[in-house]
């Protein structure tokens, strides 16, 4: 199972182990002297490097504690830890570093992460996705947006009409957005729209 570590953040310490003995492979050993040389750090699957300060010291039962510093944890992503030290079994974890952001929305006392749209709306987000849809390029039909739908039906439902009910206007009566004619028969041709 991975662990967690926050991204370029000191005094962060993990339990590594259990070491066992080399010999019969199943004894804990306890009193080991594991220097910071002796622990290798791989990032991401990139060259190897060797921790930057502390060794592990023993907690329990083959556990050691090692603290990971800001150096240690510069780079995101997955994190490879290996230990070889005299009379115990090489001893291998992963750990995944994760940007101060993200981790502190998982681990921090008292947080929990943002969800847009959902838990506390992002007011920037909304307004971009509510334009993005009302604007879309032929969202209702041919060259016809959401919002010049919106603007057509509000001056037919809600405007002010003139010419005999030929000519409608938005509801502050300060533009005409739909002109038309009718004929003997009652037959109306929209000859104009103006839907900006």
């Amino acid at each position: 199972m991975h662990s967690y570590l926050r991204q370029a953040t000191s005094s962060q310490t993990r339990v590594l182990g259990p070491f066992l003995d080399d010999t019969d492979g199943r004894s804990p050993e306890t009193e080991l002297s594991i220097a910071n040389t002796d622990i290798y750090l791989v990032a991401n699957g990139g060259s190897p490097f060797t921790k930057s300060s502390g060794g592990a010291i023993h907690r329990i039962n083959g556990e050691y504690a090692v603290t990971f510093d800001e150096v240690d944890t510069a780079t995101v992503g997955e994190l490879t830890v290996s230990v070889i030290v005299a009379g115990a079994l090489p001893v291998r974890a992963k750990f995944v570093v994760l940007e101060e952001a993200v981790y502190d929305s998982l681990f921090a006392l008292g947080s929990s992460a943002q969800v847009d749209l959902i838990d506390a709306p992002n007011t920037v987000a909304v307004n971009a996705l509510a334009t993005a849809l009302l604007d879309l390029n032929n969202g209702v039909e041919s060259d016809w947006t959401v919002r010049q739908l919106f603007r057509v039906a509000l001056a037919l439902f809600a405007g002010n009409s003139t010419g005999n009910g030929t000519n409608f206007a938005n509801p502050a009566g300060t533009k005409t957005r739909l002109q038309s004619t009718v004929d003997s028969s009652g037959n109306r041709t929209v000859t104009s729209k103006d839907v900006s």
